[in-house]
């Protein structure tokens, strides 16, 4: 697998386990992370373009569940859940997926796969702040890689992260 750019989207491949996607949004990093911790934002923007959020619950704190149940535009339903096990305020977000789940791209998070999101600031030029987001998704073995990628798993959150884009401008 090779590294690809789809506007402000990159994606990267630096071992044959890990994916890392990053965007940058013109955003402050406290807004991003609140826009991945609130039940009543994620509803908004998770998941693929056409894709509606059914359930969100989110019990935010390590150690703590998440659950989204999405519905592709043809009604079939995608749960994602997993742990919280890491969070620093404004900064990352660790959660591992629950190994029950059986698409191979677990609706945004792989089973048994370990994400991390990092917001960090990207100063601009004219003084003002944007932040770059950045999803590495850390899978067992390159075979569960190659599943999550051609079940749709990067193509989806380039969707989300377009979705989370349209979420911040309202």
């Amino acid at each position: 697998m090779t590294a690809a750019l789809f506007s402000d989207f990159e994606v990267s491949f630096p071992t044959e386990i890990d994916i890392v996607m990053t965007r940058t949004f013109k955003a402050p990093r406290d807004l991003l992370f609140r826009l991945w911790s609130e039940p009543e934002h994620v509803t908004q923007w998770w998941g693929p373009e056409g894709f509606i959020n059914h359930q969100v619950e989110i019990d935010f704190q390590v150690g703590g569940r998440f659950f989204v149940s999405m519905a592709a535009p043809d009604g079939t339903l995608y749960p994602c859940e997993g742990i919280y096990t890491d969070i620093v305020a404004g900064e990352r977000i660790v959660y591992e997926g629950n190994a029950h789940i059986d698409n191979p791209c677990g609706a945004g998070l792989p089973p048994q796969a370990i994400v991390t999101v990092s917001f960090k600031d990207e100063p601009q030029k004219d003084g003002s702040l944007h932040t770059r987001l950045t999803l590495h998704t850390k899978l067992m073995t390159p075979a569960r890689t190659q599943e999550a990628v051609n079940g749709g798993y990067v193509i989806g959150w380039q969707g989300a992260l377009g979705r989370l884009e349209t979420a911040i401008s309202n």
